[in-house]
Formats: C-alpha cells, structure tokens, sequence
C-alpha cells in the first residue's frame, strides 16, 4: 500500500475552534451580556486552544490532527499493533480490565496524549507523574518467558509509534490533508512530547521517511501470540452498552481494515468482504469531501476540553489493576 498522500496541503497553523454559546456552557437563567455568563463563554473558548505555555500550540500539526475527533478512528488499529507486540498484550492482560475496558484504555491513551500536549505546564507535569506512577507496576513476562516494563524504551517508543502511524493512516484515507513536511513536523512533535515523559527515543527516527521505514521494520518483527489474539477479538469487540450492534461491528471492521495486512494476518482477523470494502470507500470519499470542510468547533475533539481542564472521563480513571506484585 502506498503512503503518498493526495489532496492539498493542510493549514496546521489555522486558528483554535471557537464554541459557540449553544455549547451548553451557559445556564438558562443567565442573560448573554452578565459578567457571569461572559467568563463562561471565556472559559469555554479557553478549553478550546492549547493552554499559555503548553508543550505544543495551535500552530502543531497535532493541534490540527490529534485534537480532531476523526483521529479517534484510529483508535482501534492503535490498540491492536500495541497488542500485537507479546510484550504488550501480556502487561495490559495482568495489569489492566482489559477484556472489560479496551476502549477505557483508548479513551485514557488519549486524554493523557491530549493533556502533556495542550495543558497548561503544572496540569501536563500532574499527568506525567501520574502516568509514570502507573507504569512503575507493570513489569512481568509473557507466557513464553519475555519480560516487559512499562517503562522500557523500546516498549514505549512502539507504544507512541502506534498512535502516530495510526493517526497517519486515519488522516491519509478520510481526510487527505496532511503533506510530507506536515509529517516531518509530527515526528519531531512526538520527539518533543517523549522528552516531556522522560522516555528514550535515542533509536527513534527523525523525520517521515525514517520514521516509515523503521515503522515498517518493526511491524515485520511482530510475533503475536494468544495473548495478543485474545486481547485483539476483545478490542474489536468491546461491551458497549447503548450502542447499536451494526455500528460496533462497522467499527471493527475498519480497523481491522486499516491494519497493516501481515499483522491483520499474525493476529488471524478477518479480511473485509467485497461489501464491507465497499462501505469503507463510500465513508473515505465521504470524509474527504466534508471533514476538511467542517469549522473548528465541529472538528475539535470532545476529549480536548477535559483534557485542558485536568479532568478525566468518566469510567477511565484507572487503566491498571493492583497485583500485589512486581512481576509474574
């Protein structure tokens, strides 16, 4: 599959969305023009562009693409290359909900994305420590004798690489906007959040054509076992409750669609059928048509307000369990 991107190059650098007062933000009782209602409006424009001092402003190619609500179609296929390294699959099985809560740890992955990001310095700091409290449990082995560590550089360079070739991927085929120096500009971003999180990404690449490269090599290496099986059928199939049956399976089918085809293969998910090809095309023209059109407010990402406003969503506050233990 080719990685050239068609379309016109896009505007990274355009303006932070805008909410309107319908947002909700402002009480039935309090008249537009009240001192009140004027800082509500404010606060809500506030919770819609990056924070004084964030790590990336509004002038990132994140804040152009991570801070969108399409990226989320990425979700999945992200979870599922995590899995599909053992080493990964075997800690979110020991240490997390994971056959309960797949898509909490997505929800989680990018609300903690969002705010080391966007947040105001002592809110991203807050996080940071928080996530690393988390990782400092996770360490064991798989059924086969590999160990892993959450805080393992090599684990955690996959783990964000994931996220960037999976909001590449989501980006390439529903929006089409993204140029080859907007992808340099990424890497380096990503780059800079690493060091936010102490991480070592010595052997991490530069810029895109590096960075596909030692992408594509990596997934060639990728050895999944029942673990990482197991967990994949879960993510594809998660307990939503209130969601109709079609549109989670719709879901389940894209990303395993997006995929790269060898680990769709290792992980033995189904290809799409002819129809279901067809109704992925159908949506990727469609998105390319409308998506890059919407204005701000209509593409920004509902998790970004909580994200700047230090809060999490509800139901995914914890993404590990407590084993008593270090190691397995």
């Amino acid at each position: 599959m080719t990685r050239r991107r068609r379309g016109a190059p896009s505007a990274p650098g355009r303006g932070a969305p805008e909410l309107g007062s319908h947002s909700g933000a402002l009480g039935a009782e309090e008249h537009p023009s009240s001192p009140r209602s004027a800082a509500a409006r404010a606060r809500v424009r506030s919770l819609a562009a990056p924070a004084p001092g964030s790590l990336l402003d509004d002038n990132s190619v994140a804040w152009a693409t991570a801070a969108r609500w399409w990226t989320v179609l990425g979700g999945q296929r992200a979870l599922l290359l995590q899995v599909a390294d053992p080493r990964v699959a075997a800690a979110v099985a020991a240490h997390s909900d994971w056959e309960r809560r797949s898509l909490h740890r997505l929800v989680s992955t990018l609300t903690t994305m969002l705010r080391l990001s966007f947040a105001e310095p002592g809110v991203a700091r807050a996080e940071a420590q928080r996530l690393a409290a988390v990782h400092g449990a996770v360490v064991g082995s798989t059924a086969d004798g590999l160990a892993y560590d959450a805080n393992d550089p090599d684990a955690q360079a996959w783990v964000l690489a994931t996220l960037v070739d999976s909001l590449w991927e989501v980006e390439r085929r529903f929006v089409g906007r993204l140029t080859e120096a907007d992808r340099d500009r990424s890497v380096a971003e990503t780059r800079a959040l690493a060091r936010a999180l102490c991480i070592d990404l010595e052997q991490f690449p530069n810029d895109a054509g590096g960075f596909r490269a030692w992408f594509d090599q990596r997934v060639e290496s990728l050895a999944p076992d029942d673990t990482s099986r197991a967990s994949a059928r879960s993510i594809l199939d998660p307990p939503l409750r209130g969601v109709p049956r079609p549109l989670v399976n719709l879901g389940g089918v894209v990303a395993a669609d997006l995929l790269p085809p060898v680990v769709r293969e290792r992980l033995e998910l189904p290809a799409a059928r002819p129809d279901e090809v067809a109704r992925i095309l159908r949506l990727q023209r469609l998105g390319r048509r409308v998506i890059p059109r919407l204005p701000g407010a209509l593409s920004l990402n509902p998790l970004v307000p909580l994200a700047l406003a230090g809060r999490r969503p509800r139901g995914a506050d914890s993404e590990s369990k407590p084993t008593g233990r270090r190691g397995s």
